[in-house]
């Protein structure tokens, strides 16, 4: 399974709704989809915020880049739904 895009105003950022989010959203995905072990994700390399939530919400990195994208590199993050 893959994330496909996730926003948050700017008024709005850095206040932790995005990693509750992701927190949320794996509850979520274990209780609706629970044949799916995992979720990927990426994210660009210069959105340092974006990629930390991810990390605080339950992703993690893979050690990958996704270069095949028109915005530049991505880091390529899963989390774990089992």
């Amino acid at each position: 399974m893959g994330l496909r895009a996730v926003c948050i105003d700017e008024k709005f950022q850095g206040k932790g709704i995005g990693t509750e989010f992701i927190r949320l959203l794996k509850r979520y995905l274990q209780k609706h989809f629970p044949s799916f072990p995992m979720i990927y994700l990426t994210v660009n390399c210069k959105n340092i915020g974006a990629f930390k939530c991810y990390k605080r919400g339950g992703f993690a990195d893979t050690g990958f880049l996704y270069l095949g994208g028109e915005y530049g590199p991505q880091h390529v993050m899963r989390m774990e739904l089992k």
